[in-house]
């Protein structure tokens, strides 16, 4: 029975639900889209940044040829790099198992396998492309060996690169953006554990750039001395110094992005605050006669908050089917929007304090005002 005098209540003062629904949209999708353009950088920065946290440094080879770095190594130090095996049917790239876990690109099709989890064919993954293939293709190397692609990168998008270094790189620079319009190549990608057993005896090409890591434990002499051998014929750049430099752009990022979707949504919850308590006034002689007629006041407190929650429902359905036809335009490759799983709080967390201010605001003048005097206030007038 609440939620139908909430519904009445809710077309007694349609017009001002309206304007509270209209702004929980607006709120509701800002929200959203800035959140999503803070995933697009977290989604890139999340898997290199275990290892940039760690003593070590990124090493990229000059020379034309790729050659063995770890051979100019200590014993101590580990590497993490790229491995590409190519023939003249297929090549693809190998990612190491806990950087291919973390590497959550948008798809378009299929979806994304763990990396230790087998099935009858080993599994890859492929760009966007315009050669045709698409998510359940079985492709065969030169060897007779078949592999099964499970998924399709969107366009556009990126792919993790290790061959490129910069005086002032960030996380950025271990990848290069796709778009199928510029560069339609198809490049597969697959992660260590589903090929393992298959490039034992194979020729593979390392990139020629690489990440070194040492344990705590390692001397900083150690780690100078590995630096100094590879500085003939290796560009390097301290983890570090990477690692403070994607820090500041992130938080450059994110300082730019916040502050006016913040203002935004200080303004418009000062609006919502506002036409909960002209609502309150408003509805408080009908919610007298329900305490009249038997109802509690917790439950004339839950009969006013529920117009509240038909607003949010409203607005949530709007702006999730909003964000849905967003996220199958272009827009999100063209202004980085990533949807994530921190969309949906950020749904929970606005509906849960819109909630809250509704039922603060109508607790606060049921007890202000006592009902019983309400109405004979009322019945004076």
């Amino acid at each position: 029975m609440k939620i139908k005098y909430s519904f009445m209540m809710f077309l007694s003062n349609i017009t001002i639900y309206i304007l509270i629904t209209l702004e929980i949209f607006v709120l509701l999708t800002a929200a959203n889209l800035s959140v999503s353009s803070i995933n697009s950088r977290t989604m890139l920065y999340n898997p290199v940044k275990p290892y940039l946290e760690k003593k070590g440094f990124f090493a990229c080879s000059t020379l034309d040829e790729t050659t063995d770095l770890s051979e100019y190594l200590s014993s101590e130090a580990e590497l993490i790099n790229l491995k590409n095996y190519n023939d003249s049917y297929i090549g693809y790239t190998i990612i190491n198992d806990e950087i291919f876990d973390e590497l959550n690109l948008p798809l378009k099709s299929g979806k994304k396998f763990e990396s230790d989890k087998k099935g009858n064919y080993p599994q890859l993954i492929v760009t966007s492309n315009n050669d045709g293939y698409k998510k359940g293709d079985i492709i065969t190397d030169v060897h007779g060996q078949e592999y099964m692609i499970s998924a399709v990168l969107t366009d556009l998008s990126y792919f993790l690169n290790f061959n490129k270094w910069s005086a002032d790189m960030t996380y950025r620079d271990f990848y290069y953006t796709l778009d199928v319009k510029y560069d339609d190549t198809p490049r597969f990608f697959t992660s260590e554990s589903q090929v393992e057993e298959l490039i034992q005896n194979r020729k593979l090409e390392a990139s020629s750039g690489m990440i070194v890591n040492y344990p705590d434990s390692s001397s900083d002499d150690v780690i100078e001395k590995d630096k100094a051998a590879l500085s003939e014929f290796a560009l390097i750049s301290d983890n570090k110094d990477i690692l403070r430099r994607s820090n500041v752009e992130l938080k450059d990022d994110t300082r730019k992005i916040l502050p006016p979707v913040l203002l935004f949504g200080i303004i418009v919850m000062l609006g919502i605050v506002s036409c909960a308590i002209i609502t309150a006034q408003k509805n408080i002689s009908k919610l007298a006669f329900f305490h009249l007629c038997g109802a509690s006041r917790k439950e004339c407190i839950w009969i006013n908050c529920g117009n509240m929650m038909i607003s949010v429902i409203i607005a949530y359905v709007l702006s999730a089917t909003t964000l849905f036809f967003i996220s199958l335009s272009n827009l999100p490759y063209k202004y980085g929007f990533v949807f994530n799983i921190n969309n949906l709080y950020v749904f929970l967390i606005i509906g849960m304090l819109i909630l809250g201010i509704s039922v603060a605001v109508t607790m606060r003048i049921i007890s202000k005002e006592k009902i019983y005097t309400l109405i004979c206030n009322r019945e004076k007038e």
